[in-house]
Order: structure tokens, then C-alpha cells, then sequence
């Protein structure tokens, strides 16, 4: 296992692999062999990658690689060039070296929408999604949950650290209400980009114009593909603002996506 940590300092750092040890049942203090804990905290953006790459090409038997970070491997969160190229990495990496890479990803403060370019390109490419929220009534709780997966599904779960430092099961909890969060959504402050990549989906298969209301059944699917989980009500404004910036086209008493729109809003930039 080789555990990459790209913000913590030396103290805390150690604190998790003292707690990876704990649940390995080994002496907290211990050197283990099967694992190998690199703090990136110092480096730049290229220099992480750069070290993560040289390290498992210097290593033949990684089977599981942790970066927890990955916001770091890049200067601007919002650049789609180096998301794609963060992203081909890891595609990289996994392929070429036959293992699995576990990364770690923060959600925009005051909703549940992933960060950046980055956000968004590691969904569309993940195996798993897991989302890992506080209890909004105890911090001390969180609340984990699949929003994505490729395979068997399971039941979410809550889990707080005990007086050992250890993470146990808790029972009984109530999962934190979404209510709260879903005017939150604003489509103007969504790239271009994610638009594009859920209106994909949203008319994947739509050859002629569709009415209202099966349009916004679309659109819920079509967001919902890209962590934007959402109603009717709030894609009505959705809605207004593809039709504003010509993502969508009112063609007689249907609507139609009009794919090129992306070319047209980055020329008119």
C-alpha cells in the first residue's frame, strides 16, 4: 500500500497511520512492511505527481494506492486540461500497474456538488462514489453513503471515533435532511462543461423534440449523473438558463439540445 497525504502535517499524518496499524491489529508504534506513508505537504502540484509516479515505477508489488488529495495534483480545480490530464493518471496508473487508487475529494462548502473540473471528471471515471457527510445535529458523527457505484449496492451507515481513536458503527441516527440544500443548486455556477456532460445523458437516445414536462424528467436523470441530485421543480430553472445560453431550443411545442453549444459560449469568451 503505498498512502499518499498532500495537506496534513507531520503530527497528523502520523495519527492516521498510528490508526491504520490499531485496525490492522498491530502495535500502533509499528514499522510495517506493507505499507508505505508519504507526506507530499511541502511539493508543488507537478512535484506530487511526479513522486507519486516515480514511486509505484520503483515499486512491483502496489496492489492499493491512497491519495488523499487529490485537489492538490492541481494548480486551478476548475481547469478541464488539467483534470483530464489528473484524471488519465490514474487511469494510467491503475492499468499499467494493475491496482486500485482510493482518492479523496471535498464537496463544494453549502451543498453536496462535487469540486471543479476535477469533480466531476473523476465521477464520470470512478469505479465507486462514496460521500462522507457530519451529522447536522452531532459533528461527531458521519454519515456514509454510496452515491455511485458500478456493482452491488449497499446500506448507508454511520460511524464516529471513539476514545481509542478508533472509528466504530453507530446505530440508531437519524441521516441528515437534504431539504435544506436543494435551493441550493445554482446552474449558472456550473461549468459549462458539467452542462454539457449532463445534457449528454439527458438526450442519450432523443432523436426528435420532446414536451415540458418529459424534458424535465430528462434533466433530473441527466444531473443526477453528475452528482447533482435534484427535482422537477428545481430543473424548471435549469431549464431557463439552457434555454438562455442556447443549450436547449424551443422547436415548435418540443425541445431540442443543441450539441454545439459549448463551441458557441467558449467562442463568445
Amino acid at each position: 500500500i503505498l498512502y499518499f497525504d498532500t495537506e496534513q502535517s507531520s503530527y497528523h499524518c502520523q495519527k492516521v497511520l498510528r490508526r491504520i496499524n490499531m485496525l490492522a491489529g498491530l502495535s500502533p508504534d509499528q514499522d510495517c512492511e506493507m505499507i508505505e506513508f508519504v507526506k507530499l505537504r511541502e511539493l508543488g502540484p507537478l512535484e506530487r505527481r511526479q513522486v507519486i509516479d516515480m514511486a509505484l515505477a520503483e515499486h512491483s508489488d502496489i496492489g492499493l494506492v491512497i491519495i488523499d488529495g487529490l485537489r492538490d495534483l492541481l494548480f486551478d480545480i476548475n481547469s478541464s486540461t488539467e483534470a483530464s490530464d489528473v484524471i488519465g493518471l490514474l487511469m494510467k496508473w491503475t492499468s499499467y500497474y494493475n491496482l486500485h487508487v482510493h482518492t479523496v475529494l471535498h464537496l463544494n462548502k453549502g451543498d453536496d456538488n462535487v469540486r471543479g473540473h476535477i469533480g466531476t471528471e473523476l465521477i464520470n471515471k470512478a469505479e465507486t462514489v462514496l460521500q462522507i457527510t457530519k451529522n447536522e445535529f452531532n459533528p461527531g458523527i458521519s454519515h456514509v453513503k454510496a452515491t455511485m457505484l458500478r456493482d452491488k449496492d449497499f446500506a448507508p451507515f454511520a460511524f464516529r471515533i471513539n476514545d481509542d481513536g478508533l472509528p466504530e458503527l453507530v446505530t440508531g441516527v437519524v441521516p441528515n435532511s437534504d431539504d435544506s440544500k436543494q435551493s441550493a443548486f445554482d446552474p449558472e455556477k456550473l461549468s459549462w462543461d458539467a452542462h454539457s456532460q449532463a445534457l449528454d445523458v439527458a438526450f442519450d437516445g432523443v432523436e426528435q423534440p420532446i414536451l415540458y414536462t418529459a424534458l424535465l424528467a430528462r434533466l433530473v436523470e441527466g444531473y443526477k449523473s453528475i452528482m447533482i441530485k435534484r427535482g422537477k421543480n428545481t430543473h424548471k430553472k435549469t431549464l431557463q438558463y439552457l434555454l438562455k445560453i442556447n443549450a436547449i431550443r424551443k422547436q415548435d411545442k418540443g425541445y431540442c439540445y443543441n450539441e454545439g453549444f459549448l463551441q458557441e459560449v467558449e467562442g463568445d469568451e
